[in-house]
């Protein structure tokens, strides 16, 4: 079956949540029999490119022109043009109005209008991106989300019928990314982390709790240990925050590449997760895949990913997660029962099960495609 992809998402000069899903589909679908066409308006990011099967997709792009041209007027024709029988936009927009196949959509979340309403009047380029979010709603034959609570959102806040919208849990591939014992330890060197640590990996926009997180560290107390922060760009208060704390007890590092990534899961004491609200939360899988004892605010989807691989907290009142934290410090058994726990329940995901998934979501477009 031959598939259209919108691939702007692949141009991304750093990997996160949607270019990792876009990459890890586009990695497995041929093992389904899809035939790849990337469509894009700009340069892919070669890294990732690297990690496609040879010879199993066909890059078109486009000349030079306005977004909303491309969008609307250069894919439906370029898709005709191509032969597409599906058109699968993967991150929450990028889908013509008018239709030359079926479309699929993949919607993480709703949290523009569940988590921070934008409020006020909006400029040109809101706007535009808002009517880029109503057409691809509306033209898609199916919605793609990541979680049952993801649904549930999509349902309540947009409206989307939900016989239309097809639950699809994402995967973790990042234990493919070890590194040797020497360069792991040269890591850490660089790093300067020479102790014992809790981990974050994400962003730091305010949905994410950062700072409720590193309350609930300082309060903790816990005498030789660190909180490492993996993100780019922590806000000035926390910021301030961290410069604040004891000296060596809070370390930021910015953006880390998989491999360093993933050597910061294998030795972690534990993962630590508090965000208010999430589509998916594909980290709780990165740290469980290590079996990397995981810990992960009880809010939004993020108990229906952890299910029995970790243990959850109040990501509003700081108690629990302090008494959890003292305790996977302090108590081997209890993080050798958490690291068991991450094992068994990350056999439920995969990214091959993911494209598979999606592959029939494909076929069924397809096969009811008289109405497209």
């Amino acid at each position: 079956m031959r598939i259209g992809f919108n691939a702007r998402a692949l141009s991304a000069p750093h990997i996160r949540g949607w270019t990792r899903y876009a990459l890890q589909l586009l990695r497995h679908l041929p093992e389904s029999g899809a035939e790849l066409v990337l469509f894009t308006d700009r340069e892919l990011n070669p890294e990732f490119l690297a990690q496609l099967v040879p010879g199993s997709f066909r890059i078109v792009a486009s000349p030079a022109m306005r977004y909303i041209a491309w969008e609307q007027v250069w894919l439906p024709f370029v898709c005709a043009r191509e032969r597409v029988e599906v058109l699968h936009a993967p991150a929450n927009y990028g889908l013509p109005l008018v239709r030359s196949c079926p479309q699929v959509l993949t919607l993480h979340d709703a949290i523009d209008l569940a988590f921070e309403p934008t409020q006020g009047r909006q400029g040109l380029g809101p706007r535009i991106n808002k009517a880029s979010f109503w057409a691809a709603r509306r033209s898609a034959k199916r919605v793609i989300t990541v979680s049952a609570h993801a649904k549930a959102d999509l349902v309540k806040y947009y409206s989307i019928p939900a016989s239309k919208v097809v639950v699809i849990h994402e995967a973790s591939d990042l234990h493919e990314r070890i590194i040797s014992g020497s360069a792991e330890q040269s890591l850490f060197d660089e790093l300067r982390i020479n102790r014992e640590f809790v981990l974050y990996v994400g962003g730091f926009e305010r949905r994410k709790n950062v700072e409720f997180l590193v309350d609930a560290f300082l309060a903790a107390s816990l005498e030789g240990t660190s909180l490492v922060l993996v993100g780019s760009n922590p806000p000035p208060p926390l910021v301030d925050k961290v410069r604040r704390a004891p000296e060596g007890s809070i370390q930021v590092t910015g953006f880390l590449p998989d491999a360093k990534l993933a050597a910061l899961y294998r030795r972690a004491l534990a993962f630590v997760y508090p965000s208010l609200y999430e589509g998916f939360g594909l980290q709780l899988c990165e740290a469980m895949s290590f079996g990397c004892p995981t810990l992960a605010s009880n809010a939004t989807s993020l108990p229906e990913v952890l299910g029995d691989g970790g243990d959850t907290f109040s990501p509003t009142q700081t108690d629990a997660l302090v008494q959890q934290l003292r305790r996977v410090r302090h108590d081997t058994q209890y993080r050798q029962q958490l690291a068991a726990r991450a094992l068994l329940r990350i056999k439920d995901f995969s990214w091959q099960n993911t494209a598979r998934s999606t592959y029939e979501v494909y076929r069924c477009c397809v096969a009811s495609g008289a109405d497209r």
